[in-house]
């Protein structure tokens, strides 16, 4: 897109969907299977650290006999369930669970089925012990039965789990073995549980619904600081895809803090946290055998992505949308589907290859033949001039900085055709993460080889 036709503004956010329904009493059979997915996967990753059997022993006689009335089995008292726990069905298939955040406790009193806030597909390869996690933005634009148009996330609101099941397979294309559905109280009840979690907060978060979270280093970032980071987008510079990359850079981090915990007791209080406020399509002796199938998986084995798409600017009173691209999104599923990976075997080495040629390309590029136009897309004064001066100490010549026609969200390296090399290589010495575009229109407007339009991410 050329630099004069980007822009920031985002209006006509879709109204939430509500069904106005109410919830019923769930049944003993619903409270034996509401323990989350989430009890699965912490068990399974702090099963490598603790030991399986401990861990099964404990969690079985001790937690499940309390929160599930005497739910019993051992092989004498249940044969089958017994039979469960020490037998993998078919570890050859990968595992997917559906995982979804919805915004119930955004607005006191409101009851039925709500919004997702966080719609994750994970496939898990139980016998390598690894998985592929896929964020689907929350305003994908999907068309719903019965509802036409649509962001995805309500499709939660509109018919419950089913209907979001509904729609992430049609999306992806694959089979949904379970879900898990939380809420924000379990949310901030599990980090808080855990005594907390590491993070690294790059920008400053000021959202009106959300909260306040200044950027830095919190080493004990409580469940409602955490909360904030995965729920804002309003002040972010590219909205809710901003708002994914967070979610995906806690989850890691939520990850990690896990295979630090040792003390039994502070996993009970995560389980107890997950219990009062998730539910899932797991029974609890499908969800030891899964702890038990995972013991030993690694958080380097866990890959994460995000659908590939595009978020045009809305009409005038029109909703804004994510705009999935059709083959990325296919390409990026099959690869999961086939691989439990986000990239094929043959993706992996293209770009092996690629990075291999980058290298080489960047080794012999001189620096003071390239042509470079830097522009301010913020509203703060001199910073396209400080990054010329920055670039001009690495060797190039000549550097103009000016201001752009609109104002950037994100930073953006156009570069003309032949010139890809020359663009990361500005960007690499840049310091900078931006989105590199092949436009010869722009490179043309400002006479230059690469130009640098800073966003408002710099």
């Amino acid at each position: 897109m050329a630099e004069s036709d980007r822009g920031t503004g985002r209006s006509g956010v879709a109204k939430r969907n509500r069904t106005g329904s109410y919830k019923k009493k769930p049944s003993r059979r619903q409270r034996i299977t509401r323990t989350g997915i989430v009890f699965a996967v912490i068990i399974g990753l702090t099963a490598g650290i603790m030991g399986i059997n401990s861990i099964k022993i404990w969690a079985a006689k001790a937690y499940l006999r309390m929160k599930l009335a005497g739910m019993a089995i051992t092989q004498q008292e249940d044969p089958g369930a017994f039979e469960q726990l020490t037998q993998w069905m078919d570890p050859s298939k990968p595992l997917n669970v559906l995982i979804l955040g919805t915004d119930e406790g955004s607005v006191p009193g409101e009851t039925g089925n709500f919004r997702t806030d966080v719609m994750l597909l994970a496939s898990i390869d139980v016998a390598a012990a690894r998985a592929a996690v896929v964020s689907i933005p929350r305003d994908t634009k999907v068309v719903l039965p019965k509802h036409g148009e649509q962001k995805i996330n309500a499709a939660n609101a509109f018919d419950g789990p089913a209907g979001a099941i509904a729609a992430v397979k049609k999306l992806s294309g694959m089979d949904i073995n379970f879900y898990v559905v939380f809420n924000f109280r379990a949310f901030q009840d599990l980090v808080d549980a855990m005594g907390g979690v590491p993070f690294t907060l790059e920008l400053d978060i000021k959202d009106e619904y959300a909260g306040v979270l200044f950027k830095g280093h919190y080493e004990h970032l409580t469940g409602e600081e955490a909360l904030t980071i995965v729920r804002a987008r309003h002040s972010l510079p590219d909205g809710d895809l901003s708002r994914v990359e967070n979610q995906q850079k806690f989850m890691k981090a939520l990850v990690q803090k896990v295979f630090s915990i040792r003390d039994k007791s502070i996993l009970r209080n995560i389980l107890d946290a997950v219990d009062k406020n998730a539910k899932t399509s797991a029974t609890p002796e499908f969800i030891l055998t899964l702890a038990e199938a995972l013991q030993g998986m690694d958080a380097g084995n866990i890959e994460m992505a995000t659908i590939p798409g595009s978020a045009p600017e809305p009409k005038a009173g029109q909703p804004w949308y994510f705009i999935p691209d059709p083959a990325g999104t296919a390409h990026l599923f099959e690869n999961v589907k086939n691989y439990v990976s986000i990239k094929s075997p043959d993706d992996a080495k293209a770009e092996e290859l690629a990075a291999q040629a980058q290298a080489q390309s960047t080794q012999s590029l001189d620096r003071s033949r390239i042509q470079v136009k830097v522009l301010n897309g913020t509203a703060r004064a001199g910073v396209a001039s400080n990054l010329a001066e920055k670039l001009m100490g690495w060797g190039y010549k000549g550097i103009v900085a000016g201001d752009a026609k609109n104002k950037y969200s994100r930073t953006t390296v156009y570069f003309a055709t032949g010139n890809e090399a020359a663009a990361r290589q500005v960007a690499s010495d840049a310091a900078l993460t931006p989105s590199v575009e092949e436009n010869d229109s722009v490179a043309a407007q400002y006479a230059a080889d690469v130009v640098v339009v800073i966003g408002s991410d710099y």
